[in-house]
């Protein structure tokens, strides 16, 4: 019998992934993106995998004659 957990950012941290670096000006020259410099997106949360595998096996062995 086989057991397996796999589990993929176990403390559930949260890790940042994008942030917006687009700056975008007016003909004035004032910052009109109100998006730049915020987190636009983050990472996975926690993710976990159990599996369990029985294999069976025979313990009788016939010769073939």
């Amino acid at each position: 019998m086989q057991f397996r957990w796999e589990i993929y950012n176990l403390l559930n941290s949260l890790q940042f992934q994008d942030v917006d670096t687009s700056a975008s000006f007016d003909a004035t020259g004032r910052q009109v993106d109100t998006n730049f410099g915020k987190v636009t997106s983050a990472r996975n949360e926690r993710r976990m995998q159990f599996s369990l595998r029985y294999s069976f096996y025979s313990v009788f062995h016939f010769a073939v004659a």
